[in-house]
């Protein structure tokens, strides 16, 4: 070959092989760019990209979305759900400190005795003492027009205690009447309220959440400390504050609070659901102990 013309072909392709060379390291340096808007702007991105071939849309694009999709909406977190324990005086009252040290003794017992019943715990909140913003007790004992003999006889309490109980705990009167707070759910209340003697009642929502309500009977026995100003042990029949009655009374309200009904009078020797004055040694049936194992309450 004429070494002239080898000299020109091999400059040809030198050349050629620079501007090959070029080429892709721009072409790289586009498609290093266009994966940093992926990151920072998918779809103006993935928009790009069904632009320049649209007519080859992937048909399994869908069935790739769907998992992704669901995958989102799995990592927000189911609610958590709480027993909140209060102690509730009226506004006008003296505090006993025996009763908040008393209850909070009671309560790691409460949850313990649940914890071997149940085989689960249940998660609960600090004790909260507070007192009702504006209520005196006369009127949380008689009601807001109270009669003279509810005046007259300290034994009677005539006024709507569970109400002046979620009045106290949601922020007052105006608050309540309005339609502000009421019991939460995924919350199961329970409350002490000192002043009210032998109250003791309870309400639920399934399994979303409940209320129970007890007083003086439950406050004195297990503090040792009579309440002066309320109705004391002392205008019980006796059998009211004794110990597996006053004790198991809270369990028994809580346990209506998570949901449970009363089963009837012939398990009232095998369910404190039926009769709570065995406690602690009676339990559950096998029913209402897979019922609560269950619930959302309780933490297997």
């Amino acid at each position: 070959m004429n070494p002239r013309v080898f000299l020109v072909l091999a400059l040809l392709f030198f050349a050629g092989g620079i501007f090959i060379w070029q080429q892709g390291w721009f072409s790289a340096e586009e498609a290093e760019e266009k994966t940093f808007d992926q990151i920072l702007s998918p779809s103006p991105f993935l928009e790009e990209l069904d632009s320049e071939e649209p007519e080859q849309e992937d048909p399994r694009a869908d069935l790739q979305a769907e998992p992704r999709g669901m995958g989102v909406a799995q990592l927000s977190e189911p609610p958590t759900f709480f027993v909140k324990p209060y102690l509730v005086y009226p506004a006008d009252m003296l505090m006993y400190p025996a009763y908040e040290a008393a209850v909070t003794e009671y309560l790691m017992e409460l949850q313990q005795w649940y914890l071997g019943q149940v085989g689960a715990a249940f998660q609960m909140a600090s004790l909260v003492v507070l007192r009702h913003p504006s209520r005196n007790y006369l009127e949380m004992r008689c009601g807001e027009n109270p009669s003279q003999e509810c005046i007259r006889d300290r034994s009677l309490l005539e006024g709507n205690w569970a109400q002046y109980m979620n009045e106290a705990i949601h922020g007052g009167v105006a608050r309540y009447e309005s339609g502000g707070p009421h019991w939460a759910d995924h919350t199961a209340y329970l409350v002490f309220g000192a002043g009210g003697g032998g109250y003791a009642g309870a309400n639920a929502k399934g399994h979303e959440g409940g209320w129970a309500v007890v007083g003086d009977w439950v406050l004195e026995p297990i503090s040792g400390v009579a309440n002066e100003w309320g109705i004391p042990c002392s205008y019980s029949s006796g059998w009211q504050c004794e110990d597996g009655v006053s004790k198991g009374t809270p369990a028994h309200e809580l346990g209506h609070a998570f949901g449970l009904p009363h089963p009837g009078e012939e398990y009232r020797d095998s369910t404190i659901m039926e009769w709570h004055g065995g406690y602690p040694e009676v339990g559950f049936l096998d029913q209402e102990r897979e019922f609560l194992r269950v619930s959302p309450f309780f933490v297997l």
